[in-house]
């Protein structure tokens, strides 16, 4: 497995360079494992409305870069103290999500340096159940995208003054706000312990499973990369969506799947104009499910007959397709 560690602490540049990379790979190709840390920064996740995560008038007086990612899952907040990572693979199916693997060397990397964590929830690793790591995916049928927050010594405070959190994230789990739903990892290891040390032993744990070689990193990447932060990642379209009204609003929290949001305007007695939004995770781009409702009465025949052919699985992690259809013509 090639490694990189991008020196370079730019949101956009680094977001793009892990997309630019996980792009090229094809059939055959070794898997790429990154580490990257960005300044001041709100990701949103890539089916999230980022004005209602984000503060923005908070961030904007702050100096604080919000950007959106391609994968799904809520919005963090990332900061000097906080390491992102990536594995970049490529795939010979289609599958399904599944974060286990790519997981288990962090949590291996805690075990060696005395700390006790788990995974849980659909996609957090936790200390004494105080969340360190959120993680995410995106896949089709030739590769994979892996990557995750690590916590290591971040400036929790500024969490809630700059993310909009529901309460439903964190009053559940017994917490009185997001920020004591969350932990950094230095306060559990020894009191000289630092970054380096840490992501030492990462290192040293993803190597010892796929064999680490350096990553050359061209020219012509760094073009590809360039372009790309420009045209996607610095593009107001793109993190903040049109900011298009719409006249009906569905909301369902789907147990280990997330929340989703449906908004259409409603013409005629059919569905027009249809986005969804949430911190769900899915392998597609939903356009293909809101074309197929496109026109439809919001009745639950027309609605079960366009959906027949699609799976709705990919496009909405863990959620069922009966459910789906419910939840639509609620």
């Amino acid at each position: 497995m090639l490694y990189y560690s991008e020196p370079g602490h730019d949101p956009r540049f680094n977001l793009a360079l892990e997309e630019t990379l996980y792009r090229r790979i094809r059939p055959g190709d070794e898997g790429i494992f990154l580490l990257w840390r960005n300044a001041a920064t709100v990701v949103v996740g890539r089916f999230q409305d980022t004005a209602e995560e984000v503060r923005e008038e908070t961030v904007r007086e702050r100096g604080i870069t919000v950007v959106r990612r391609i994968t799904g899952g809520g919005a963090v907040y990332h900061d000097l103290g906080n390491v992102n990572y990536s594995f970049l693979l490529p795939r010979t199916s289609e599958g399904t999500l599944d974060f286990a693997p790519f997981t288990q060397p962090v949590l291996r990397t805690l075990q060696r340096l005395g700390v006790g964590a788990e995974r849980t929830d659909r996609n957090d690793l936790a200390i004494g159940g105080r969340k360190f790591s959120g993680n995410a995916q995106h896949m089709d049928g030739r590769r994979l995208l892996h990557h995750g927050t690590l916590l290591f010594d971040s400036d929790l405070s500024v969490l809630s003054q700059v993310l909009r959190v529901r309460e439903e994230k964190y009053r559940p789990k017994g917490f009185a706000s997001v920020a004591s739903r969350v932990t950094n990892i230095r306060p559990h290891l020894g009191p000289d312990a630092g970054m380096e040390d840490f992501l030492t032993v990462l290192r040293g744990e993803v190597d010892r499973e796929y064999g680490l070689a350096p990553l050359p990193v061209s020219d012509n990447l760094r073009e590809a990369v360039t372009a790309l932060a420009a045209e996607r990642y610095a593009s107001r379209a793109w993190t903040w969506g049109d900011g298009r009204e719409r006249d009906i609003r569905k909301e369902r929290r789907f147990e280990g799947a997330g929340r989703v949001e449906a908004r259409m305007n409603l013409v005629g007695g059919t569905m027009r104009d249809i986005v969804f939004f949430g911190d769900f995770f899915g392998a597609e781009d939903l356009a293909p499910v809101a074309c197929a409702l496109d026109g439809l009465p919001p009745d639950r025949a027309s609605v079960a007959r366009a959906l027949a052919p699609i799976e709705i699985g990919r496009f909405f992690y863990r959620i069922g397709k009966e459910e789906f259809i419910d939840f639509l013509c609620s």
